[in-house]
C-alpha cells in the first residue's frame, strides 16, 4: 500500500498498481510563508519567517524572530498592503468582518533573553488563504511601531 501526491491537490491510495481511493487537498492547508527584514525607512535589527495557514475562518500564526528588544513583547500582524517597499504601502490590519473589531490587536509575540521569539497563535479572521496571499505581515515592538515586515508568499 503507498500514498502518491501528484500535485497539491491530488493525492491517490494505489494496493498493486489499482487505484483505490483519491482524495482532493484544499490547498488552503498550505501555510503561507513571509521572510521578515526591517520596516521601511527604519534600521531594525528584527529578522525571521513567519507561516500564516487559514482554516474555517482561523489563522494559524507560527513565528520564528531574532533582532527584537529582550524579555518584551510586541503585535504581530497581516497588514492590508501588499508591499513592504514603502510605510505607505504597508496598510493597517487586515480582517474581516470589519464591523465585529480589529482582531489583530490580541495577536503578539514574547521575547527570551536573547531577543528570539519563537511560537504561535490562533485567531479569527475571517479571509482565507486566497485572501491573504501577497498581503504584508508587520512586526511591532512593545511600543507599537513598526519594526518588521515580510510578504505572504504560497
Amino acid at each position: 500500500m503507498s500514498y502518491i501526491r501528484f500535485s497539491k491537490t491530488l493525492i491517490a491510495l494505489t494496493l498493486f498498481g489499482t487505484t483505490l481511493a483519491t482524495s482532493t487537498v484544499a490547498q488552503a492547508a498550505d501555510a503561507l510563508k513571509a521572510t521578515i527584514s526591517a520596516y521601511p525607512d527604519t534600521h531594525a535589527k528584527v529578522r525571521g519567517h513567519v507561516a500564516a495557514k487559514f482554516n474555517s475562518g482561523y489563522v494559524t500564526i507560527r513565528y520564528n524572530l531574532t533582532g527584537l528588544t529582550p524579555n518584551a513583547n510586541g503585535g504581530l500582524h497581516i497588514h492590508a498592503g501588499t508591499s513592504c517597499k514603502t510605510a505607505k504601502e504597508v496598510g493597517g490590519h487586515y480582517f474581516a468582518p470589519k464591523d465585529q473589531g480589529d482582531y489583530w490587536k490580541n495577536a503578539n509575540w514574547v521575547s527570551d533573553s536573547k531577543g528570539h521569539a519563537k511560537g504561535s497563535f490562533r485567531l479569527l479572521s475571517g479571509l482565507d488563504r486566497k485572501d491573504n496571499l501577497h498581503h504584508a505581515v508587520v512586526v511591532h515592538d512593545s511600543h507599537g511601531d513598526r519594526i518588521g515586515c515580510g510578504i505572504l508568499q504560497g
